[in-house]
């Protein structure tokens, strides 16, 4: 990262600072509007006025792009179409709408769990607010067999997720939409959580069957999903050796590579927080090996 990228991101990390001061003296960081976020193709058409009635309720607000000029005749108060045109291509463009709050981008086609804002919203909560929270299928029963609820998040940092069964704060994250035009969603949402250094990670889900989008194997590297666990002090706090154990292994399976570049400082910082960690009792340098990896050495490194 240059030097003006080091700028930004300083004062990306102050603005977000801020924002959660401002939001936790005001007593709104839970209370804020839901928005589902949606667009809905010429196909789909019979399938949104047998759902828009359900989802109106579900959400605070429902905004969805709309693929022709001639709307429902009759809509819930809190759903809103925007027509698809040359200039608003994308769903995200109307992300506008939705500054003051929870963004839920949802898909016609893909179920929702009966609860599925309350459960996104906790585990966001958990994890704080510049963060990303989305659904994944994964089996936790062998990996944390033993460890104590309350010191297990259920949460894994991933490296992707399907944005149609995520969370995430607008106040916080403050994406530009356009960012996203002609982009594929999922590797655009990748881009603008590492130009903000945030997390993306994902909850189990049993009733719906979420999967992650595939992507090239180069387009991530274990030291990448390393350091959204060190800018996440309480994904640290809550994990135990089961759940680190349980993040290398779903690593694995998603093909993340091993590191090339030099990772001694972030292993070291890695290292003593797991050493802070009072739920913690198994050698932390040898967890921190675990979710690292087989680096291999840079060329003139000893």
């Amino acid at each position: 990262m240059g030097v003006f990228g080091q700028i930004r991101s300083r004062i990306e990390k102050i603005l977000v600072y801020n924002t959660s001061r401002r939001l936790e003296a005001e007593g709104r960081v839970k209370r804020a509007p839901t928005y589902a976020l949606l667009a809905v193709e010429p196909s789909q058409l019979a399938l949104f006025e047998q759902q828009i009635s359900q989802l109106s309720k579900r959400f605070d607000r429902v905004i969805a792009l709309w693929p022709k000029a001639e709307a429902p005749r009759q809509l819930p108060a809190n759903v809103e179409l925007v027509e698809l045109s040359s200039n608003v291509t994308s769903r995200w463009q109307l992300i506008e709408k939705c500054a003051d709050g929870f963004v839920f981008p949802i898909s016609l086609l893909k179920p929702l769990q009966a609860d599925h804002v309350s459960h996104l919203k906790h585990h966001l909560f958990a994890i704080g607010g510049a963060n990303l929270v989305a659904l994944h299928k994964f089996d936790w029963n062998e990996a944390t067999e033993g460890v104590q609820a309350e010191h297990d998040l259920s949460l894994i940092p991933v490296p992707i997720v399907d944005p149609d069964y995520a969370i995430f704060d607008q106040r916080f994250w403050k994406l530009d939409g356009d960012a996203f035009v002609g982009e594929n969603e999922a590797v655009a949402l990748v881009g603008q959580a590492r130009a903000r250094q945030f997390g993306m990670v994902a909850c189990n889900d049993l009733l719906a069957d979420p999967v992650l989008p595939r992507i090239a194997s180069h387009s991530f590297e274990r030291l990448d999903l390393v350091e959204q666990v060190v800018r996440s002090p309480r994904l640290v706090k809550a994990a135990s050796p089961a759940t680190l154990g349980l993040w290398a292994s779903t690593w694995d399976a998603l093909g993340a590579k091993f590191d090339k570049r030099s990772s001694s400082e972030l292993q070291e910082t890695l290292r003593e927080m797991l050493e802070r960690n009072k739920s913690f009792s198994d050698d932390p340098a040898n967890q921190v090996k675990t979710l690292v990896g087989k680096t291999t050495r840079q060329r003139g490194q000893r």
